[in-house]
């Protein structure tokens, strides 16, 4: 067995493949990365330390939702989200209802990933 090195264990990008639920494969693209990055950490971290007694409106889960999830994406198919990646344009682009397959997408590949981490 060869020894393993500490940089062996650093999270990896993931190139997933999008399927749309109704329509089936769509030969685009979104590369993520894992749940254990810093940039997921802080959002989530952010959004936990938000105070208010007021209960969140749809629109305010849909914003955090969209903001913590766009964490996770690095790149995407250009040519089929029709414009180049960026923090900014995944966050609208997640906010659209419309796409809240590419979200459960995103979302299942990190389950996927994360689960094979855990320890039982």
């Amino acid at each position: 067995m060869n020894k393993m090195k500490l940089k062996d264990f650093k999270s990896k990008s993931n190139k997933i493949d999008l399927v749309h639920p109704e329509m089936g494969e769509t030969g685009a693209w979104i590369e993520i990365r894992s749940v254990r990055c810093k940039e997921y950490l802080s959002k989530l971290s952010e959004l936990d330390r938000r105070d208010g007694d007021e209960k969140p409106t749809f629109e305010d889960n849909l914003n955090d939702t969209s903001e913590l999830t766009a964490t996770l994406v690095v790149a995407w198919d250009e040519e089929f989200f029709d414009q180049p990646f960026s923090y900014d344009a995944c966050v609208e682009m997640f906010k659209d209802t419309e796409n809240g397959w590419i979200r459960v997408a995103v979302n299942k590949a990190q389950d996927d990933q994360t689960c094979f981490f855990i320890k039982s």
